[in-house]
């Protein structure tokens, strides 16, 4: 009997210790995190604080939207190296065709905001598309489509700013970018949104369980090898 209480609990404990090692992946960056966030309120007392808490998530909402957009690519295993220089190409515009203060020396063409954000959006798409039709329809890998695709934003920044430093943007913007709602920042919202959006389109759309079917036909060659 008591040969199978042992024998029993053994392969209890197995059974445990195999499915902490396949959730290993999911929650080392959780552990990671946690560690992370004691040893700095350990390290600065300034650290664990409402203002700090707030100024951290300033600065991570815009990553973690441009993250949301890369998740799907990194889940039908291809890279984008160009998403920086597509970011930057879209503010650039934006403020190619916004009306500038007299001393910022640019030859734009001012437009109304909502109007400049439509042009700014439509120009990144079509950069997007650009990258979509080289890989999936002539197939360059895109480590290199987006590699060109990189440059050729930077250089449409270059080419439309020559140099010069352009602030004004649509009032819309910059209330999305330094504005808040009861306190919490407008940007922090939008990335709230964005993430909650693409977590229901990868959990309960078709399309979503097909960014998951891609991915996995994908990388099960590369996995074999």
């Amino acid at each position: 009997m008591g040969a199978q209480t042992t024998q029993t609990s053994r392969s209890a404990g197995s059974r445990l210790g195999a499915m902490l090692g396949s959730q290993l992946r999911n929650i080392a960056p959780f552990i990671t995190l946690i560690a992370l966030v004691v040893f700095f309120g350990v390290a600065s007392p300034s650290f664990l604080t409402v203002d700090n808490f707030s100024n951290v998530l300033n600065q991570v909402s815009v990553t973690a939207i441009i993250a949301v957009g890369l998740t799907f690519v990194i889940l039908c295993a291809e890279i984008d190296l160009s998403v920086a220089a597509i970011a930057n190409a879209a503010g650039i515009v934006v403020a190619f065709f916004t009306v500038q203060e007299s001393y910022v020396n640019i030859a734009n063409v001012p437009l109304p905001g909502w109007a400049a954000i439509l042009v700014a959006l439509a120009c990144c798409a079509a950069l997007g598309l650009i990258n979509a039709f080289g890989v999936t329809r002539i197939g360059i890998p895109s480590f290199i489509m987006t590699l060109a695709m990189m440059q050729i934003g930077a250089g449409i920044c270059a080419m439309l700013v020559r140099g010069q430093i352009a602030y004004a943007v649509p009032p819309i913007l910059v209330t999305l970018g330094s504005g808040s709602i009861g306190g919490v920042p407008w940007i922090v919202i939008v990335a709230g949104i964005t993430l909650l959006v693409a977590h229901l389109v990868l959990t309960y759309t078709r399309f979503g369980r097909y960014v998951y079917m891609v991915g996995g036909n994908r990388a099960t060659p590369s996995s074999a090898c």
